[in-house]
């Protein structure tokens, strides 16, 4: 029989949205080093369907906000198909859906790998892990003031007039700048999912754990499956035997 991962999965997606992000990013920290911030990104589109006036450390939406999350990404599925993906947790109707739902389901991940990880992670994966948290909030942080900033200026070159020129040349300014930024990201990105590649590629140990275990419970799925084919066997031969003899003594009956 196999597992159920319902009481760990309702600990995890009890807390906020940031701490399930790096729960998921933790647990498959090998996978994500050097390219964690597609992640992160969707965290905060997720934040934007949290209720109105959602406490800071909440971590899900209702069902109807998560289809409005799923139809902003272009995602036609629902939430009863997202779900699909998780059949060792056991979830009530209508229950409020979490980011970690969706994580799971976007990068093809089950919740027996999601609460069985692998063990003896390198520390210096997890240390990348946090620091790339707190450099994507900074920027976050950053570009959100930026915009705002932008958006103002946009709104006095709309008026005319002097102060409208002045507004114009700044924001055109900003735009170049930001230009000038994003191919700086993009180098740096780009270096340091290079540099994460060569470390994977040099945890020979670890990769070779990780493909161990892969293998194993592949094999205990097999198992599984064969048991469940056994008994589905023996109950229906028994049902055969059952209604055999129903209709043999029936027989007896007339004669």
């Amino acid at each position: 029989m196999s597992e159920d991962f319902t009481g760990k999965f309702m600990e995890v997606t009890s807390k906020s949205l940031d701490e399930q992000a790096r729960f998921f990013l933790q647990t498959f920290v090998l996978e994500f080093n050097g390219a964690f911030e597609p992640v992160l990104a969707i965290t905060e589109e997720f934040r934007k369907f949290l209720p109105a006036g959602a406490a800071p450390d909440s971590g899900v939406v209702e069902e109807f906000a998560a289809h409005q999350f799923l139809e902003s990404r272009d995602e036609t599925l629902t939430v009863r198909e997202l779900r699909e993906n998780l059949k060792q947790v056991k979830l009530a109707n209508h229950h409020p859906v979490a980011l970690l739902e969706y994580l799971l389901w976007k990068y093809q991940k089950t919740a027996a790998e999601a609460f069985t990880p692998p063990k003896g992670v390198d520390p210096a994966l997890l240390a990348a892990l946090d620091q790339a948290i707190e450099d994507f909030k900074r920027a976050l942080a950053i570009r959100e003031a930026r915009e705002a900033k932008m958006r103002k200026l946009e709104e006095i070159a709309a008026k005319g007039g002097v102060k409208a020129l002045a507004a114009k040349n700044e924001l055109e300014q900003m735009q170049k700048e930001d230009q000038l930024e994003q191919n700086r990201r993009e180098i740096t990105s780009g270096a340091k999912k290079r540099a994460a590649a060569k470390a994977v590629a040099n945890d020979t140990s670890y990769a070779e754990r990780i493909q161990r275990e892969k293998e194993e419970a592949m094999r205990q799925e097999e198992l599984r499956l064969a048991e469940e084919s056994r008994k589905r066997e023996e109950a229906e031969a028994a049902k055969a035997a059952e209604s055999k003899a129903r209709l043999k003594a029936r027989a007896a009956l007339w004669n």
